[in-house]
């Protein structure tokens, strides 16, 4: 201070300049929730009252592992008056869970300011897809076809983006399952939260002997260890192992007194000659032994639709019997050569009993093909 005499006087002070840290808060626009195997990408705001300051970040993952990143740290507003910025960082969560995420802010002078959010991880089931690529269409439905006794190969895939072990089992629809579990990481089992990102992708082949001639609806199960898990599905038909063809007089006797067969193996013929046929029994009644002994009837002399029927039926359980085969060439020009599949004169004959408009003699034409293939 100086006065009008020019004499003058001071007097001093140490001033100390605090340092603040960073002040850090989550973006109102950070997602919260993902599949496990998916990134996680973090947005974090910073703002510090000095300037021009530098800055680093870190990222706490929150993982058991106690997964760290360094965070990328862009000042997009310098001071004066006050430094603003953004963190950005990810990460990808190789198991499901809820994890606390912490982003960390320090300035050039170490102050550190951190704000945190908790991300949930879902659990995503398992895939299950039966390998269709042996199969034959049947009415448009793949079907693995063998014999009675004949053992099938069977192959079947399974994905899943978690870090997970996975139990796969087949029912194969006669008593019997088979199970294997897959280890994600052998020879360990998988804990609660996997420590590592490793996604599951197999194939299990199996191999299984059906014992009788029947329709079986198999099914491929994959489970992961949180409960998430998918099925699959698929058609068999195995046919019984004869020699002879039978006519449609002897099927009558075996529909009318058991013939040969028990009741149970009477019940699975016919349920494959209705999985094949689109006769029956969507246009006429065969699924019961009583339904099918009257198709099998001999015919009246007028009705020639019935008298189709009749060889139709016997022809389907030759072929659930084992004595005729689905690709087995048919001769259908009389020649003595075979030249059409059996699976291909079934279907014409169909074609021609279903079509309102066939005449008698159309449909004599193809009841007498099959009475040559049931003689």
């Amino acid at each position: 201070a100086t006065d009008d005499k020019d004499e003058s006087g001071d007097v001093s002070f140490g001033l100390v300049v605090n340092n603040v840290a960073p002040t850090v808060t989550i973006d109102a626009t950070q997602t919260l929730v993902i599949n496990e195997g998916d990134t996680l990408n973090v947005l974090a705001n910073f703002t510090d009252p000095g300037w021009p300051d530098t800055y680093t970040a870190e990222i706490d993952w929150g993982t058991p592992a106690g997964d760290t990143s360094v965070g990328t740290v862009n000042v997009t507003s310098p001071g004066p008056p006050s430094d603003a910025g953004t963190v950005t960082g990810s990460f990808q969560y190789g198991d499901n869970g809820v994890f606390t995420v912490e982003v960390s802010v320090t300035d050039d002078d170490g102050g550190v300011g951190s704000a945190s959010f908790n991300v949930t991880v879902l659990n995503v089931a398992p895939t299950a897809v039966i390998d269709e690529s042996g199969t034959v269409l049947i009415n448009g439905m793949p079907t693995f076809l063998a014999s009675a006794g004949d053992p099938v190969d069977f192959a079947a895939d399974s994905d899943d983006p978690g870090s997970d072990d996975i139990d796969v089992t087949w029912d194969w629809d006669d008593g019997t399952t088979d199970m294997v579990t897959y280890l994600n990481d052998p020879p360990f089992i998988d804990p609660a939260v996997s420590p590592e990102v490793n996604p599951v992708d197999i194939t299990d082949l199996q191999t299984h002997t059906f014992g009788d001639a029947c329709m079986y609806g198999i099914s491929y199960m994959a489970e992961d260890d949180d409960g998430g898990s998918a099925v699959d599905e698929a058609n068999v038909l195995i046919v019984g192992n004869a020699e002879y063809v039978r006519s449609p007089g002897y099927w009558y006797q075996v529909m009318r007194r058991n013939k040969d067969f028990t009741p149970d193996e009477v019940e699975c013929m016919l349920a494959i000659a209705n999985y094949v046929s689109q006769v029956f029994s969507e246009e006429r009644a065969a699924t019961t032994q009583a339904e099918a002994k009257a198709v099998l009837k001999p015919a009246d002399g007028k009705s020639m639709k019935k008298k189709l029927d009749r060889q139709l039926l016997a022809a389907l359980l030759n072929f659930a019997n084992g004595a005729v085969a689905w690709d087995q060439l048919i001769d259908t020009d009389g020649d003595t050569i075979g030249d059409t599949p059996f699976s291909d004169v079934i279907t014409d004959a169909e074609m021609v009993r279903l079509d309102p408009t066939s005449t008698n003699a159309e449909k004599e034409a193809q009841k007498d093909l099959l009475q040559a293939i049931n003689h």
